[in-house]
């Protein structure tokens, strides 16, 4: 956060601090309590479905001292837009302001309103049935389908593919569909097609016989084309079953586009509320006869969102021969955040790399592991079920996990260290292993990139070098003690905000708090009766 803020903006440390001092819960128990609340009680809504509440905490301390005891924190309630994340939507609505907003909502009639997308895009399933491809055309700048007769005078000028056949129609992610750009809305990566080949191919070992695709369309349409190349019956979009023997598939995805290719297994859903848009039904049912899921999130996500999300479709899932297999595609970096909201994932070192992301490719053919893609597998399946492939990674019997090619067992450690693909060399000073070009720092008391590392004193530094930011967290004490970990709610040092245990009763209060504003103010004859 310090990094990002004095790199980006130009400001000066001491505005970067005060900026890293506060932190934001998203409370999305209290919007799950207000959707499901049997008296009908109004949620603030957006185009994007039910609003999520914040909690922003902010702390200040005195600058004498550095004990947590002069520390106070304070908090501010506010709804605010799932999705958009710049503004465009709902930006801040204060929870005091809740009762006006229900009672007079603002439009949210606009072109970009996803829900008249989705039905406009559902409309044009019709041409997808159309005898002659001839007839069939597709505007990527316009991402629809339409016929080449009729409407071809509409769409003067764009990018229009013409003679579009029923295959380009099974992989409209791959071939026909732009990703969407929008960074801080609907950002859209597309898998490798290794990575795609491989998942699929895993979960036909698991004989996996529904599987629910979060945010997945490049999975969603694999598993639906694996089950047709096998079939003679006619190309027509079912879920993917053939004679009860292929796996079923449904694409759970906030991208209303892919209702005109696939209109019986696309749900117009939002995975950060966890909320069904444009009034679909059924989705209980599809849910409960799953025994998989796979999500590809955006990294951007808040994980109490996430967490609340895939516990609400496990909690219908009914398999009948062991529980629901869960397959999370997220950074490694962010490994501990995952696996303390997921207790029961665990990761791999099985790299996912994306066809239009930069920094995010994969690297199938060969090349240096330390470049490749940081999003790594999180699962509950036994690492042998994974299968990786061998020319990338090796079965570790010490470890009973794969490992890359190339890294070697640490004893000392007792596992193999690297998640990068990098060798990594043990320290007998910090008792564990480190990336290489690391060298152990007796002042700081860990390994560090000498040649980046400086040990002077943060104060009076008035601009910040961003490849010092592995010093930060260590100076950090000398400005109040505030990032040391210590909890904002309650101020023990022992854990986090996140795993308070007064979370709990701090939400209930919340959630009763909100019940009261947004009930019916009484007449005054009322009241005097």
């Amino acid at each position: 956060c310090v990094c990002v803020c004095v790199m980006k903006g130009k400001k000066s440390l001491k505005e970067a601090l005060t900026r890293a001092e506060t932190t934001t819960d998203c409370l999305v128990e209290i919007t799950r309590l207000l959707v499901n609340n049997k008296d009908s009680v109004p949620v603030p809504t957006c185009p994007h479905g039910p609003l999520l509440l914040f909690e922003e905490y902010s702390r200040k301390s005195s600058n004498n001292t550095s004990s947590s005891s002069s520390a106070s924190s304070s908090s501010t309630l506010f709804f605010s837009c799932s999705v958009c994340r710049d503004g465009r939507c709902v930006f801040r609505l204060p929870v005091d302001d809740i009762k006006s907003y229900v009672e007079s909502p603002p439009s949210h009639v606009t072109k970009d309103d996803p829900i008249l997308q989705f039905k406009a895009f559902k409309e044009r399933h019709k041409y997808t049935k159309l005898k002659k491809a001839a007839s069939r055309c597709f505007c990527r700048s316009c991402s629809m389908l339409f016929h080449g007769v009729g409407e071809k005078q509409l769409h003067e000028g764009h990018d229009v593919m013409e003679k579009v056949s029923k295959k380009a129609m099974l992989r409209p992610a791959s071939t026909l569909l732009r990703p969407i750009g929008q960074r801080k809305q609907q950002a859209q990566f597309i898998f490798s097609r290794d990575n795609v080949v491989h998942i699929v191919r895993l979960l036909q070992d698991r004989r996996c016989k529904r599987v629910i695709c979060l945010g997945c369309p490049s999975i969603h349409e694999e598993i639906i084309q694996s089950a047709r190349s096998t079939s003679t019956e006619p190309e027509h979009e079912t879920t993917g079953a053939r004679n009860g023997r292929a796996m079923e598939s449904f694409l759970f995805d906030i991208d209303g586009r892919y209702a005109q290719f696939y209109p019986h297994t696309f749900v117009h859903f939002n995975m950060v509320n966890g909320v069904p848009l444009s009034g679909c039904c059924g989705e209980k049912d599809i849910i409960s006869s799953a025994d998989c899921i796979v999500v590809d999130p955006p990294f951007g996500i808040p994980l109490t969102a996430l967490q609340a999300t895939i516990s609400h479709f496990t909690s219908f899932m009914t398999p009948t021969t062991s529980t629901p297999t869960i397959l999370l595609l997220f950074p490694y970096f962010n490994q501990r955040v995952v696996t303390r909201h997921f207790p029961r994932l665990h990761m791999t070192n099985y790299t996912v790399g994306y066809t239009n992301h930069s920094g995010y490719k994969d690297t199938s053919s060969g090349k240096a592991q330390r470049i490749a893609s940081p999003v790594r597998l999180y699962t509950n399946l036994q690492e042998k079920a994974l299968q990786l492939p061998k020319h990338r990674y090796r079965f570790c019997e010490r470890c009973s996990r794969y490992s890359f090619r190339g890294t070697t067992h640490c004893d000392k450690c007792g596992c193999c260290p690297s998640i990068n693909g990098e060798e990594y060399c043990h320290c007998d000073e910090c008792g564990k292993c480190v990336k290489p070009k690391r060298e152990h720092c007796k002042v700081c008391g860990r390994c560090v990139l000498m040649k980046e590392h400086c040990h002077d004193d943060m104060d009076g530094h008035e601009e910040f070098n961003p490849k010092r930011s592995k010093q930060m967290h260590s100076n950090m004490k000398h400005h109040g003690g505030t990032m040391t970990g210590k909890c904002l709610m309650c101020g023990e040092d022992d854990h986090i905000l996140t795993t308070c245990s007064q979370r709990q009763t701090h939400i209930q209060t919340t959630y009763e708090h909100i019940l009261q504003l947004l009930q019916p103010r009484q007449q005054p004859q009322q009241q005097q009766q």
